[in-house]
């Protein structure tokens, strides 16, 4: 029995160090406490590491904010007035008259509404100019740890920040914008992904505005070939090559790539092939993975393709 509180105490100790991997190493751990490599005390590792693991996975996900309120902007429990966004930089008076911008707004609260209409409190946590991008971190208060936590965390990217887009997008992928509400686009999605590539929904290349690129690169990362906000891809991140109509941006695209598909702001007009052949959508049918076509598919008749892009075969 002592030997075996030395084991939980070894991986204690590992696991402040942040080497809590170490303790599957059975001859590690071994050689640390004189054992034999056979002896049945190393059988409680396996175990140790299934908790550690199982820990690490409870982390609850942020809510999914579709809208944000800039009515409901407030800094030190006073109400922040006219606020405004502003080349995707938040701006307002506070209740002396004072304009604020940039880090003006660290430790400002919100109120949020995500998937269900439900309402989440916020919090700027932090402002970075990373020209030609302004971002910001967005904490959001769970309820239930009582915590503030990262509205865009992902266990690889657990301080990820954010860009601020006016307007916000619904449940089936469609942008909108209404007055008084704005989006938090977490650069490690696809609205935040396809702001950084270089279509700033706020400006405009030879009299074009890029809102319209914008919303047709967030459909084109999701792989959302019909235009109801349902990805069909195992990874929005993936490694993909595209060009748009304007002669704007064009990525590299290598001789292994296919032409996978047209898009518009309303999902994909041109379909050539799927991205994965086992993730090919209700409503498109692939008589072979090189032939693709759309079986129900309504499309605004003033549609075009504003982004092509290539994928490699899957």
């Amino acid at each position: 029995m002592k030997k075996v509180g030395i084991v939980i105490l070894v991986f204690a100790l590992l696991q402040m160090l942040g080497l809590a991997y170490l303790i599957k190493n059975k001859e590690f751990i071994a050689s640390i406490l004189n054992l034999d490599n056979k002896s049945p005390l190393l059988a409680h590792l396996p175990l140790l590491g299934r908790a550690q693991k199982k820990s690490t996975a409870e982390k609850p996900q942020p809510p999914k904010i579709l809208s944000v309120t800039y009515e409901s902007a407030r800094k030190d429990d006073l109400p922040i007035r006219e606020v405004h966004l502003k080349k995707g930089t938040l701006t307002g008076i506070s209740v002396r008259g004072e304009i604020w911008g940039f880090r003006d707004f660290i430790g400002a609260t919100f109120l949020g509404y995500d998937e269900k209409r439900q309402q989440v409190r916020l919090r700027v946590q932090d402002y970075v100019s990373k020209q030609p991008l302004e971002l910001y971190q967005f904490s959001y208060f769970d309820a239930t740890t009582k915590k503030w936590d990262n509205i865009c965390w992902t266990e690889n990217q657990p301080k990820a920040l954010a860009i601020l887009i006016p307007g916000m997008w619904d449940t089936s992928g469609r942008y909108n914008k209404p007055k008084g509400v704005f989006s938090i686009a977490c650069l490690n999605s696809p609205l935040g992904r396809c702001a950084e590539l270089g279509y700033n929904p706020w400006k405009a290349f030879k009299k074009t505005p890029l809102a319209k690129y914008h919303q047709a690169c967030v459909r084109m990362l999701r792989a959302d070939y019909l235009g109801n906000g349902k990805s069909h891809t195992k990874n929005e991140n993936d490694g993909i090559a595209f060009e748009d109509n304007l002669g704007y941006l064009k990525s590299k695209i290598s001789p292994e790539m296919q032409f996978e598909a047209g898009w518009g702001a309303s999902g994909a007009i041109q379909l050539a092939r799927v991205r994965y052949k086992d993730l090919v959508p209700p409503g498109v049918s692939c008589p072979t993975r090189s032939f693709c076509f759309f079986t129900h598919r309504s499309l605004p008749h003033e549609q075009e393709v504003l982004i092509k892009n290539y994928s490699l075969p899957r």
